[in-house]
């Protein structure tokens, strides 16, 4: 007997190890597939990458990475309605972790279906369930713009950039909505830091010729040829001095006749200016808000050190050979520049 009860104390043994040795196959399978839709996604061959994930979730049916990835390449092959489908089983039966990027990528399917309403109320009940993640806000922000609530956009934009003030994106939407309504201050200093975090692309184009435009004098002629220069002069802003100031920076060009100075050396002087003027808001201090707790001090702190020059250069290299070349000539100094601004908040 003693055998016996021996032999059988070895089944659940043995029924255990080949569970164990079973689950770690399945994962080992899992994997895979996922490694194989993904790179078949990132070639842009949806439907295969689709076949892939599919097969994984045979394995795992409430994978929330499963079904978000099956999502995601839906909705880029534009199914926008089968992307919703599997975001719902995501946010359903998938790990928390996952609901974030779920609620993403529902609300932005919604959006263009032209459901910004119901977008919306996806975000927000995102931001309920997983807190303040700033893509969250982000995409708010976007939506709300789409759906001609600039106002709440900018508001969204300026909590993601609260929450994350290195996302490009943020910054630079916030700029844009700036030029939209002419509000200099609004419009500059988000876009400069833009260029900090993304000098290069369409964006980055987009948003330099925003600021040339915003720093060029605003002429009109009146009857007779009189020339009239415009200053913004706006007593309800929470920037009046700093607007003032930018716009007569734009008016001095009017009656410069500085002709001979380079468009390098005239641009890094026009930059100089614009970041100098936070000094005259007088509520700097107090910090209440992004412009103030984020873009003065950076600004009135690089307007004084000695990477000026590499700035100048740097946020122009998307558009200038000269500014390209410069930057490969003086990798150093870049280099220096951005170890500078990467390092700034770390000392506040």
């Amino acid at each position: 007997m003693k055998n016996a009860v021996k032999h059988f104390l070895f089944i659940p043994l043995l029924f255990l190890l080949s569970v164990s040795a079973s689950a770690q196959d399945d994962d080992k399978k899992f994997d895979n597939l996922m490694e194989y839709g993904i790179h078949s996604h990132d070639n842009g061959a949806y439907d295969e990458a689709i076949h892939y994930y599919k097969q994984a979730l045979a394995i795992k049916p409430k994978s929330g990475m499963a079904n978000y990835e099956i999502a995601y390449s839906y909705s880029m092959k534009n199914d926008k309605k089968e992307a919703i489908k599997y975001c719902d089983l995501v946010l359903k039966h998938g790990e928390k972790q996952s609901h974030q990027l779920a609620y993403i990528l529902k609300g932005n399917c919604l959006d263009e279906l032209g459901k910004r309403k119901e977008s919306i109320k996806v975000y927000k009940k995102g931001i309920k369930e997983c807190g303040d993640y700033y893509l969250l806000h982000f995409n708010l922000g976007c939506t709300y713009v789409n759906d001609k609530n600039d106002k709440l956009g900018e508001e969204a934009f300026i909590k993601a950039i609260e929450l994350n003030p290195f996302h490009p994106g943020s910054n630079y939407q916030l700029g844009m909505l700036g030029a939209k309504y002419n509000r200099p201050t609004h419009t500059v200093y988000p876009l400069l830091y833009f260029l900090m975090l993304e000098p290069q692309g369409k964006r980055a184009q987009t948003a330099l010729a925003t600021l040339r435009f915003t720093l060029s004098p605003k002429i009109s002629e009146e009857e007779g040829g009189k020339t009239v220069v415009h200053i913004i002069l706006d007593d309800k802003s929470d920037f009046s001095m700093v607007d003032m100031m930018i716009s007569m920076i734009g008016a001095s060009k009017v009656s410069s006749k500085d002709s001979i100075v380079s468009e390098s050396e005239s641009f890094k002087k026009e930059i100089s200016e614009v970041l100098s003027v936070v000094i005259l808001d007088k509520q700097e201090d107090k910090k209440t808000n992004i412009w103030r707790s984020v873009y003065f001090p950076l600004f009135k702190a690089l307007a004084k050190s000695e990477h000026m020059e590499a700035f100048c250069y740097y946020i122009r290299q998307s558009t200038d050979e000269e500014a390209q070349k410069w930057l490969d000539e003086n990798q150093d100094k870049v280099k220096s520049f951005v170890g500078w601004f990467n390092n700034f908040y770390a000392k506040e």
